[in-house]
């Protein structure tokens, strides 16, 4: 039996768009046609939505975790082209080995007033770079990235080791305008929770839905050595097996 933990949702208000369903390889014009965004109209790039969904499965050596992502992230400037520079963390030592598989990658532009689609080609896109001794990174470089693109794309990370879930960030160095998480874990696994807050309000509804408005990206200070330690994230990590 699997019961539903935690559903974390951050939903910014004051862009139009955030009310609207997302779905995947469906980006449209309007989104396209932006020029900056209302909210921070200074932003080089904006996460226009991220969504994560973790989940267990029992295999032959135990139990496994899969995680899968989805991101839609909207390019208005030069400055903003970094971002089309994904890396994907992974660990790969001794017995906690990880595997990030890319399901879908993709370019959309606006040309003539259509939607020009191009696909990452991912022998040639997609690289492997160490860290450390311990952790990798899968690289993608999108293809075709321009002022007011939107890339758009989808990953699996598996792992056999269930001792700690990987950390999801609800807060970038670029504002996200919404960001959920879904986590769904067996009922013979306890796990804690902890949510790393920086001084944005957090409420928590029964079902264990949490919502906050008002997100804003937390912007790289020179100053901060770890700017990892201020966004806001969750950590789960395991109490006990039963």
């Amino acid at each position: 039996m699997y019961f539903k933990i935690a559903t974390i949702c951050f939903l910014l208000i004051g862009f139009q768009l955030a009310a609207q369903e997302f779905k995947l390889d469906k980006v449209t014009k309007e989104e396209l046609e932006q020029k900056s965004y209302s909210v921070n109209p200074d932003a080089p790039a904006v996460i226009l939505y991220k969504k994560g969904i973790t989940s267990f499965n029992l295999r032959t050596v135990g139990w496994g975790v899969t995680t899968e992502v989805v991101v839609r992230t909207k390019i208005y400037t030069k400055k903003g082209y970094e971002k089309a520079t994904i890396e994907i963390p992974f660990y790969d030592w001794n017995t906690i080995e990880e595997e990030v598989e890319i399901l879908d990658a993709a370019t959309y532009n606006l040309v003539d007033g259509k939607i020009e689609k191009t696909n990452l080609n991912k022998k040639e896109g997609v690289f492997i770079e160490d860290v450390s001794s311990r952790r990798k990174v899968k690289k993608l470089i999108m293809p075709n990235v321009t002022e007011g693109s939107i890339i758009e794309y989808r990953y699996i990370l598996k792992s056999l080791y269930i001792e700690s879930l990987p950390d999801w960030y609800f807060q970038h160095d670029i504002p996200a305008d919404r960001v959920e998480y879904d986590v769904w874990i067996p009922q013979y696994l306890i796990y804690n929770r902890i949510l790393n807050q920086s001084g944005i309000k957090i409420s928590e509804t029964n079902d264990g839905r949490k919502n906050t408005v008002n997100i804003q990206g937390f912007y790289k200070i020179k100053s901060i050595v770890n700017c990892s330690l201020h966004k806001e994230k969750i950590k789960i990590y395991l109490l006990s097996k039963s």
